[in-house]
């Protein structure tokens, strides 16, 4: 249910910054869902870091623009952190997956999506 719940505070957070959700929509929206979350939880963490950019913006400590800008950090943290392994090591093969970019260690799939690799290939 949390981790559910996580995705659909991304999805509209996500939709507030690209304007497509009105600030003052999205504020109402996420204290109905955020109310009574578990602290420990992943929707619970997420949602203490937004509460947290929120209180400072209403508190006039950020303007809008650095209300923006930590909250883009914070999906951007998020996104770091589900960033898929590959591993070459299982006998079946990985379908749907394209090499399109390379750079050190680092590389991308065909969704644009980063990856990274683990064990070595057959």
């Amino acid at each position: 249910m949390t981790e559910k719940l996580a995705s659909e505070i991304e999805q509209n957070l996500l939709k507030s910054l690209k304007g497509e959700m009105d600030l003052r929509d999205f504020q109402r929206w996420f204290a109905r869902v955020s109310w009574d979350l578990e602290d420990k939880s992943d929707a619970g963490l997420l949602a203490a870091e937004i509460e947290l950019s929120l209180a400072e913006y209403t508190g006039g400590h950020l303007s809008l623009e650095d209300l923006q800008s930590h909250l883009e950090a914070i999906l951007q943290a998020r996104r770091a952190q589900q960033v898929p392994v590959l591993d070459f090591r299982s006998a079946s093969p990985i379908s749907g997956v394209r090499v399109t970019s390379r750079s050190g260690s680092s590389f991308r799939q065909s969704g644009g999506l980063p990856f990274e690799l683990a064990g070595k290939r057959p």
